[in-house]
């Protein structure tokens, strides 16, 4: 999708597990030999330089581009980039830029031909990290969101059926052919629709977003000058009535319309809280059904949940994200039933880089049943 043409990652590690046996692990799970081709290993070794528990961050990164191993990752996606960045202005110049807006088939592509017409100029330095952005945004996150899925499968069996089963009687075509783009969507199937965002509000992937105020604002009757990093965690998203994620001081903690009040100074139409809160003793629970309404709807401001940012600057990868999610959700739970883990496989717990990642991710796919 970002260059019309594959790095071919999936059939060189489907090529190596299908020629190899595998090794036991510490805990009694299957270690596949896998080497990833070149330029997905330099990817992976910059985004994993990314230190974001370093006191000084800017500091720390700076240091760490002076590697030499750095460097030659670095270098050679570049360079990658660079001739990839070429060649895309080439084709748009021999076809025009008119054709070149409505026949590109990949984001670079369409990047170049809109610079052609004029409406989106960006340096090659601006467009390179633009081309950065969509490799990790766009695999990274959605990869790590369904690992988290399917340790949440293994615990929640009933999910399992539930999900399955919904597929099936909205969509009982999907038992001859694939689903489409058009099959699964929030009206078609809620249920799924459901899974997919507890599953974004509750592994939160993404840690939070930072925005600067580019004018001097009021936000729940606070001013805030312009030049100000505003930081939005996702971790809100996992508040309940009777569990605040911030407590406020000589509020109790259990009374959540006193909470929202302390904060809020500004008595205005427009600061009033568009979500509740979730049902007291859930936010940390995964219940897709929390995101439905009596009649089975899906409903997306059901409570509290920030997987995307909101507004003109939300993800702009988030429609295409979804539909990943969507899709993987949808095809794997079709076709597999995701077993139990012993508990020294099944640990909750999580490590950060750019996104927040299992420390075990561990799955147990078996076939369902023949009916």
């Amino acid at each position: 999708m970002a260059f019309g043409s594959s790095w071919g990652v999936s059939k060189a590690y489907q090529a190596q597990v299908e020629g190899s046996s595998p090794s036991v692990g510490p805990t009694g799970e299957a270690v596949f030999p896998q080497t990833a081709p070149q330029l997905c290993r330099s990817m992976i070794y910059l985004f994993e330089s990314v230190d974001n528990a370093a006191a000084l961050p800017m500091v720390s990164n700076f240091i760490t581009s002076l590697k030499p191993t750095y460097r030659k990752h670095s270098k050679l996606l570049n360079e990658y980039l660079r001739q990839k960045t070429a060649d895309a202005r080439l084709w748009a110049k021999e076809v025009g830029a008119d054709i070149a807006v409505e026949t590109a088939t990949n984001t670079l592509d369409m990047m170049v031909a809109r610079e052609l017409r004029g409406e989106d100029w960006m340096t090659d330095e601006e467009m390179r990290d633009e081309l950065y952005l969509y490799l990790i945004a766009g695999t990274e996150t959605s990869a790590t969101t369904l690992s988290w899925w399917t340790k949440y499968m293994a615990n929640h069996p009933e999910v399992q059926y539930k999900l399955r089963r919904h597929v099936l009687e909205r969509l009982p075509e999907l038992q001859d052919r694939p689903p489409n783009f058009e099959d699964l969507s929030a009206t078609n199937t809620p249920y799924l629709e459901a899974v997919v965002h507890e599953t974004l509000r509750i592994s939160r992937t993404a840690g939070g977003y930072a925005r600067e105020t580019t004018s001097d604002v009021i936000i729940l009757g606070k001013r805030v000058p312009a030049g100000t990093t505003i930081i939005m965690p996702t971790v809100t998203g996992l508040e309940d009535v009777e569990n605040p994620i911030f407590s406020v001081p000589g509020v109790s903690a259990s009374d959540a319309t006193a909470r929202s009040e302390a904060l809020r100074n500004d008595r205005e139409a427009s600061a009033t809280r568009r979500v509740g809160y979730w049902k007291s003793g859930t936010g940390r629970l995964f219940q897709p059904e929390r995101w439905l309404t009596t009649d089975g709807q899906f409903d997306i401001n059901a409570g509290p949940s920030l997987p995307f940012s909101l507004g003109q600057r939300a993800c702009f990868g988030k429609n295409l994200a979804l539909f990943e999610l969507r899709l993987f959700m949808c095809v794997l739970n079709q076709h597999f039933f995701f077993e139990a883990l012993v508990p020294e496989q099944n640990s909750f717990e999580k490590f950060e880089t750019i996104t927040s990642h299992p420390r075990q991710s561990f799955a147990r796919p078996v076939p369902w049943p023949k009916e």
